[in-house]
């Protein structure tokens, strides 16, 4: 089973090798969802680089507790 990144992966690739045969309206369509993502996954890095990242300990730390 693919992540969510996994699939979107996939369906790029393929988007991208039918493009020539999509209509003009199916890739303006196409085009008009890769904004929407874009603005998405961007949204999503800018909130990830805020969150504060959890301590890290090393592994002999977490061998001992």
């Amino acid at each position: 089973m693919l992540t969510g990144k996994g699939l979107a992966h996939v369906l790029l690739a393929q988007v991208e090798t039918r493009w020539e045969t999509f209509t003009p309206s199916q890739q303006a369509e196409c085009e008009h969802l890769l904004e929407r993502l874009a603005v998405a996954l961007r949204r999503e890095h800018s909130v990830a680089s805020r969150a504060p990242s959890p301590a890290r300990v090393p592994l002999v730390g977490r061998l001992s507790a």
